[in-house]
C-alpha cells in the first residue's frame, strides 16, 4: 500500500480556470484507491486531478481524525 503521509496534490488548476482539466494521474489513482479501501468509501475513476487532489487531501484528514480521537 501507498505510504499516507500530509502532503498538497492540488495541482495549479485549481487556482487557474485557463488551465485544462485533465483526468486524475496514476499515483493519484493509486493511493486514492487505497485510502477508499482503508477508509471504506467508494473509489470515483473518473475524478480529474483537481478533484482527485481535494478527495486525497480529504480522506487523509479523516483517517488522521480517527486516528487521533482514539
Amino acid at each position: 500500500m501507498p505510504e499516507i503521509k500530509r502532503k498538497s496534490n492540488t495541482m495549479s488548476a485549481a487556482n487557474n480556470p485557463f488551465e485544462p482539466v485533465t483526468h486524475m494521474r496514476q499515483d493519484q489513482a493509486e493511493l486514492l484507491r487505497a485510502l477508499c479501501h482503508v477508509t471504506g468509501t467508494e473509489f470515483d475513476s473518473k475524478l480529474t486531478e483537481v478533484e482527485a487532489a481535494e478527495r486525497i487531501d480529504n480522506l487523509r484528514d479523516s483517517l488522521q481524525n480517527l486516528s487521533q480521537s482514539r
